[in-house]
């Protein structure tokens, strides 16, 4: 009885230090420590009887206050539902944050059983798919959430980066087009925009979206980056040249800066061309 009483005693400890404390874990926490205390032998010699019917009976009701204690603390836990919720909800963007997908997503299938109608799940859910590579999850997961009300500008991204992902680039545009217009500052929604008009070759369209991007960022090398590709794309080799210039002056880190001297040299050497035979 005292093994039970500590374990018990240590399942709510453990608990608590992982996930915070609430009102059920401290209630097994004091039923084990009660349970254990009344059950270690020098207790046991001054207050409870030592043999006969009297100690069976002091057993069993040790043993029933245990037993209670695992019907009730269930309960207990889900009437303080919102406060774990709060807690196990920015426990999985803490996870996904870190890259720990796994455990995310077993603690959003769990708390998704328990709270099918919160969309915030559904969301960061649909994050762990996307990051998994499997869209087609994450595009079921969200059509849950658009069978009560419209979506809202990160999900509407999500479902987009989905289809993206699927090669679906026309209704990905499509779903980015309207998140932009709830969330215009969604920056990475102008730049996956862009990139789904260069997919179906419509390139003015990708020259508008990586030019808002640009406007919205300034300071962003990337965005400057994609407005050139676009332009060499249409080979308009000048406008390349003064976007990667930009580029350039606002110190782009290593990788990105070795993809724009090589931009630079290809839209260098083709506008050098023109400009020979012009001559």
């Amino acid at each position: 009885m005292v093994v039970a009483g500590i374990a018990v005693m240590m399942s709510a400890f453990l608990y608590s230090l992982l996930s915070g404390w609430e009102t059920w874990t401290v209630v097994c926490l004091a039923g084990g420590a009660i349970v254990a205390v009344l059950s270690c032998p020098p207790v046991r010699q001054k207050i409870g009887p030592q043999s006969g019917k009297k100690s069976v009976v002091y057993n069993l009701a040790l043993g029933a206050l245990l037993f209670v204690l695992a019907l009730t603390t269930p309960a207990l836990g889900s009437s303080f539902g919102p406060q774990k919720l709060d807690k196990a909800v920015k426990k999985s963007v803490f996870l996904l944050s870190s890259g720990d997908l796994e455990r995310t997503e077993h603690l959003l299938t769990e708390l998704l059983v328990q709270y099918p109608e919160v969309p915030e799940i559904r969301l960061n859910l649909s994050s762990v798919y996307l990051r998994k590579g499997q869209p087609e999850k994450a595009i079921s997961a969200l059509e849950e959430v658009k069978e009560h009300r419209l979506f809202n500008a990160s999900e509407l991204f999500n479902y987009a980066l989905a289809c993206y992902q699927k090669g679906d680039f026309k209704d990905a545009l499509v779903n980015l087009q309207k998140a932009l217009l709830m969330e215009p500052g969604l920056v990475e929604g102008w730049l996956y925009a862009g990139e789904c008009a260069l997919k179906l070759g419509e390139y003015k369209t990708a020259l508008y979206y990586f030019g808002q991007l640009a406007q919205i960022r300034p300071k962003l090398p990337l965005a400057h980056v994609q407005v050139a590709r676009t332009h060499l794309m249409v080979m308009d080799y000048r406008e390349a040249l003064a976007e990667l210039e930009k580029a350039m002056e606002l110190e782009p880190e290593a990788q990105l800066r070795q993809e724009i001297l090589k931009l630079k040299e290809e839209a260098g050497y083709y506008h050098g061309r023109i400009a020979e035979s012009s001559n």
